[in-house]
C-alpha cells in the first residue's frame, strides 16, 4: 500500500479469496483516472493495486476481463504490446515504457476482506466491471483460471 498521503477513504472491495493467488480482479470506481477502472493482484496474502491504465499507451491493460497476469514470468502484463511491470511497485521491466510505472491506488487487506483506501474515490460508488449488464455491485465471475 502507498504511504503518499492518500490513505482516507476505505471501502471494501471482495474477499481476499475472491482473488486467486497470483492473479488480479478488476474494478471501476468513478474519481479514479480517467475512467476510473483500476485493478488488485494478490500475492499470498498481500495485495497491490494500479490504475488499469499502460503508461506508454494510456489503454487499459487487460484484453481479456481480469487477464493481468503473465503466466510464464508472473508479472503484469500489458495485453496492448507486451510490456511488463513489477507486482510489488508497478515499475516497468520490459517493453516501450522504461522507465515509467503504473499508477498505484491505495489498497489494503483488513483481515481478509480487500479494501480501497484511496482518497481520490470518496464520494462515489464502486462498480464490479460487469459484462453482463447486470447489478454493478455484483463481482463478476472470475474467467482467468482454466
Amino acid at each position: 500500500m502507498p504511504s503518499d498521503g492518500r490513505t482516507r477513504h476505505a471501502e471494501r472491495l471482495c474477499a481476499l479469496d475472491d482473488i486467486p493467488d497470483g492473479e488480479g480482479k478488476g474494478f471501476t470506481r468513478p474519481g479514479l483516472g480517467d475512467r476510473g477502472d483500476f485493478f488488485v493482484v494478490r500475492r499470498g496474502a498481500a495485495v497491490y493495486g494500479y490504475l488499469n491504465r499502460c503508461p506508454h499507451a494510456e489503454l487499459p491493460l487487460d484484453f481479456v476481463p481480469d487477464q493481468f497476469i503473465d503466466r510464464r514470468t508472473g508479472h503484469i502484463l500489458c495485453a496492448v504490446h507486451g510490456a511488463t511491470f513489477r507486482v510489488a511497485d508497478g515499475s516497468c521491466l520490459s517493453g516501450p515504457c522504461p522507465g515509467t510505472a503504473l499508477d498505484p491506488v491505495s489498497i489494503e487487506l483488513r483481515g481478509r476482506s480487500v479494501f480501497l483506501t484511496d482518497a481520490r474515490a470518496s464520494g462515489c460508488q464502486l462498480q464490479a466491471r460487469s459484462e453482463s449488464g447486470g447489478d454493478p455491485m455484483e463481482d463478476r465471475p472470475n474467467r482467468g483460471s482454466s
